[in-house]
């Protein structure tokens, strides 16, 4: 069972730091004690699942899932960095943050050996300034078609499967259910946004076969049900059922925000063991007059203390097999035309 190596996964050696998903959406990440540990925890290999939790400051309800060793599936159609392009994250990282869709040539500059080796094609507009305050920068799915994505379009084929960076202009035309966050009123919308409606299903489906290599298909019969078991985190006791059975949709409506992991991060970072673990929500507000979704984080730990491992110095620049997203209830009705590039995150300090 493969999946066709992607190569916008580089190694780099710098020193480790575990820190920043930066624009203030998460600034030092707390480690906090675990309250329940298995005396005998089995390595996590691949899970998902869904919670019901409440904050840590105000006993507030969210609802927040967590997949493991799903790599190639996420709810939003970018990867979100949250990190703007004067992050020091960025420094020394082959990488190329394209600013413009007017593109002239079909192959990238060269990366300079040493020194900073980040390279920005296309002037800066005042417009992307302002988004990527909000919301930083976001990386492209492997092989994804991005049809409305005017960037995305303007590029050659290998450009296309370069290690760029855009920001959330980008999203503009996609559907609302597959931005980084979106608005969720009804069942449909949960639906569409979990990608459990058809038309989403049949189309990850045909985007998972399309990376897979040809040998690992060959003499499958049922490809769709081959993909859905080994590349997808539904099951019995993750499913469409499950989630809504964690949400008053009667009641509220909820801010999804999606697939919250380090773009940036380490390999080799010791094995985890705990699927409830890493990210949670300390504490929330969304504000519908400023349009300001404020959070402070907690971290939970994914091992057991005999058995993490000093970090490595080693970072990938890529999809983590660990990603979290979140439902926070609002008021039913209380915010009526949701447009995300009109919020923005604020870190409660």
């Amino acid at each position: 069972m493969k999946i066709i190596s992607n190569p916008k996964t580089k190694k780099r050696k710098l020193i480790f730091l575990f820190t920043t998903l930066a624009v203030g959406v998460i600034s030092t990440i707390s480690l906090v004690a675990c309250s329940s540990i298995d005396s005998n925890p089995k390595e996590l290999n691949k899970g998902a699942a869904v919670y019901s939790k409440t904050t840590e400051v105000d006993k507030k309800p969210y609802v927040q899932i967590n997949l493991y060793g799903y790599e190639d599936f996420t709810f939003g159609n970018w990867y979100p960095t949250y990190t703007n392009s004067d992050s020091n994250t960025l420094k020394y990282r082959k990488l190329i943050i394209r600013n413009s869709s007017d593109n002239k040539v079909t192959v990238d500059p060269e990366f300079p050996e040493t020194g900073n080796q980040l390279i920005t094609i296309g002037k800066e507009t005042e417009e992307q300034k302002d988004i990527r305050k909000k919301w930083g920068l976001f990386a492209p799915k492997y092989k994804w078609v991005y049809n409305n994505s005017p960037i995305y379009n303007s590029l050659s084929d290998k450009q296309k499967d370069s290690d760029y960076l855009v920001d959330a202009l980008e999203q503009k035309q996609e559907p609302d259910s597959q931005k980084f966050i979106s608005l969720i009123k009804t069942d449909e919308e949960l639906k569409s946004s979990l990608r459990l409606d058809d038309e989403s299903k049949n189309l990850y489906l045909k985007y998972l076969e399309s990376i897979s290599e040809k040998s690992t298909l060959e003499n499958v019969t049922d490809k769709n049900s081959f993909l859905e078991k080994n590349f997808l985190p539904w099951s019995n006791t993750f499913n469409y059922d499950a989630i809504k059975s964690k949400l008053d949709l009667k009641k509220y409506d909820y801010i999804f925000i999606k697939d919250l992991a380090r773009y940036f991060h380490t390999e080799g970072n010791g094995s985890e063991y705990f699927l409830d673990g890493g990210l949670e929500i300390s504490n929330y507000e969304v504000d519908k007059n400023s349009k300001e979704i404020s959070i402070s984080w907690n971290y939970k730990p994914t091992a057991p203390k005999d058995k993490n491992l000093a970090a490595p110095d080693i970072i990938m620049t890529g999809v983590s097999k660990r990603s979290h997203s979140f439902l926070l209830p609002v008021e039913k009705g209380s915010i009526s035309d949701f447009k995300v590039d009109d919020w923005s995150f604020k870190k409660i300090s």
